[in-house]
């Protein structure tokens, strides 16, 4: 396999991170068992808005994976803002927070998902973090075994039942 390069989002980069947004969704909706996750016509060009957005207020990032110049995968980090309820039962701890991981489906388990979350857990130690957190459905079971290989561990778990 070619070298994989990473490197910071430009503007120019919207329509491929538009496109892993949506495609991304499009992997959430294809597993979600519970049927919470949707997909209509508009979500990748406003999710991708917001997303911008909430990394611009929330100093964030976004890096881009490359193989042979052409974008294959993303990472969308910010630094994560605790309420006033969190700050009353928990330590203060400046935290990085993994909003998005996405890893072209052709391109999976040859180490981009692991280079992309090097890239951005040191830049949310550049930004004195301590702790990255990050949120994954209950029914992907392959992104939950991949966070165990990088290293990270359940803390809070939430539980659904339909009614």
């Amino acid at each position: 396999m070619e070298e994989v390069t990473i490197r910071p989002y430009a503007p120019p980069d919207r329509p491929a991170l538009e496109r892993m947004l949506t495609a991304l969704q499009e992997d959430m909706h294809a597993i979600d068992s519970f049927g919470f996750h949707r997909l209509y016509p508009e979500f990748g060009q406003r999710y991708t808005d917001m997303t911008l957005e909430k990394v611009a207020e929330r100093e964030g990032r976004i890096f881009f994976a490359l193989l042979g110049g052409e974008p294959v995968g993303c990472v969308v980090g910010t630094v994560k803002e605790h309420t006033e309820r969190e700050l009353l039962d928990m330590r203060p701890l400046r935290s990085g927070f993994v909003d998005e991981l996405y890893v072209d489906p052709q391109t999976r388990s040859r180490g981009v998902g692991a280079l992309l979350m090097r890239e951005i857990e040191a830049y949310f130690r550049e930004r004195g973090c301590e702790v990255v957190e990050l949120g994954v459905l209950g029914d992907n079971v392959r992104g939950r075994v991949f966070y165990a290989r990088e290293g990270y561990r359940v803390c809070d778990l939430t539980v659904v039942k339909r009614l």
